[in-house]
């Protein structure tokens, strides 16, 4: 790949364009118009992931008057057009100055749509922005990236140099993966990047309002905090999010350029100072805190935010309590006596539970609520754990009963009429129950079933024995009366 694309001589004026603005078009004007001769142009470009090596960017600087806002709209760049089709999408960087070089991203936009207007076998790209970018007075750096695809189509877009009258400081290359081997991997002079004396600035222009500047009175910050323990109310050991939302005018600060946010927690002499995150899209700082069961107590947390160009410091205070961490509190049923009263013992339901700090904690127990537990007594082992890892055991007794005797019930004949003087084969038939242990075998005295009874009467005893050894009974008469022959 090669850095440098040769460029007809020529210039650009840029004209103001009419967009939409909250439903109703809003006549912007020409803020800033750079042009001159352009002998060539240089690569501004963010390639496909596999050339990611040789993704690049040029950065040229501009001025916000003083006592002046700027609500830059759309953004206009010259370039060369390489491929097929030819790329249709940029993105947009507006840099704060970082002495004379570009430092944060005031504003950041990716993906745009780009319209082009052939002029002299180049193009005019104008960019409409979709949410405007407000500055300042002051210095700011803007940076056209095309983004293409070089393999298959062959994308290249080269932006426009020219060497005439530089105004302020000269444009800045990078090319963080040192694809081009131009060893500017931060933003660096053109000259120095690609040898040419001729590379000292780039053909751009900026669309919008502008009007007095107005310093913002004060910033509108609130404090949320996470992972939701009441209120302002964490607990110890664990890993608590502390997030600041810093607003200006109502709306969220974007970007990188964060101005400066601290986070400081106080309690008597004691003061901790946090490093925020960087500023996310949302307008979000946010630090971790771990403290421990040493720094228990009510801190104040005092979040500042020291003000970026055009914004002024502002602070917001309130109050975090940390509390002593105990381990979760068990709450389990006393132990229990119940009477069997289904096959096997009796269906139990219990309840068990357990709070901490933090709130709810699981418990985990080795019998479940609804299961059959048989007769006898069984522990119940339960155990809670928090979101810290401290763990409380604790557990009760269910003793299943059971007291009832087996029913017996013996079906037999009262007389038996027999010609034998010996007896009588007398059959019967013998039923016990048990509520728990079921169906039982009965035994029975003095004859057994099919057995030869005497003349006369017999009481038979029968009886069952249950499996916690309690035995229930039942007696009934039989008399066997002899017969003669008439």
């Amino acid at each position: 790949m090669r850095a440098r694309q040769g460029l007809f001589l020529g210039a650009v004026v840029w004209a103001g364009v009419s967009l939409s603005t909250s439903g109703a078009a809003a006549q912007t004007t020409t803020l800033y118009n750079q042009t001159g001769n352009s002998p060539s142009g240089y690569t501004s470009e963010d390639f496909e992931s596999v050339y990611d090596a040789y993704d690049n960017a040029i950065a040229d600087d501009f001025t916000v008057p003083s006592d002046t806002e700027w609500q830059v709209q759309v953004v206009h760049a010259q370039v060369v057009l390489n491929g097929n089709p030819l790329s249709s999408t940029a993105h947009v960087d507006i840099y704060e100055d970082d002495n004379g070089t570009p430092g944060c991203r005031r504003c950041v936009y990716t993906n745009l749509p780009v319209s082009a207007t052939p002029v002299d076998g180049r193009y005019d790209w104008s960019i409409p922005l979709p949410t405007s970018c407000d500055l300042g007075p002051g210095t700011y750096w803007v940076s056209v990236r095309g983004v293409v695809t070089y393999d298959g189509a062959g994308q290249r877009v080269f932006w426009a140099i020219t060497s005439d009258a530089p105004r302020g400081n000269a444009g800045r290359f990078k090319n963080p993966g040192n694809g081009f081997g131009t060893g500017c991997t931060s933003f660096t002079p053109m000259s120095t990047c690609f040898g040419d004396a001729n590379a000292q600035e780039v053909i751009f222009g900026l669309d919008g309002t502008s009007g007095p500047y107005v310093p913002v009175p004060s910033v509108d910050t609130t404090t949320t905090f996470v992972p939701g323990y009441p209120s302002a109310t964490v607990a110890p050991f664990d890993s608590t999010a502390i997030q600041v939302q810093v607003q200006a005018d109502g709306s969220p600060l974007v970007g990188e350029c964060s101005g400066g946010v601290t986070f400081e927690l106080q309690k008597g002499e004691t003061s901790l100072f946090l490093d925020p995150d960087t500023l996310a899209s949302n307008g979000i700082f946010e630090s971790t805190w771990t403290p421990d069961n040493s720094l228990t107590g009510i801190w104040t947390l005092t979040a500042r935010y020291e003000g970026s160009e055009g914004y002024n410091p502002s602070q917001v205070v309130t109050t975090v309590e940390v509390i002593p961490n105990q381990p979760p509190v068990l709450s389990l049923p006393s132990n229990m006596v119940l009477e069997g009263n289904t096959l096997g013992g009796r269906v139990v339901t219990f309840s068990a539970s357990a709070t901490d700090e933090s709130g709810s904690v699981p418990v985990t127990c080795s019998h479940s609520s609804g299961q059959l537990f048989p007769v006898g007594v069984t522990t119940v082992s339960c155990s809670a754990s928090d979101p810290l890892g401290q763990v409380t055991n604790g557990s009760f007794t269910i003793t299943i009963t059971d007291t009832r005797p087996p029913l017996v019930s013996i079906t037999i004949p009262k007389t038996v009429y027999t010609s034998n003087p010996g007896g009588a084969v007398v059959n019967y038939t013998v039923r016990a129950t048990d509520v728990v242990s079921g169906n039982l075998t009965a035994t029975c005295t003095p004859y057994a079933s099919g057995s030869m009874f005497p003349v006369g009467r017999t009481t038979l005893v029968c009886r069952a024995t249950d499996a916690v050894g309690r035995t229930g009974s039942a007696s009934a008469l039989v008399t066997v009366t002899l017969t003669t022959a008439n």
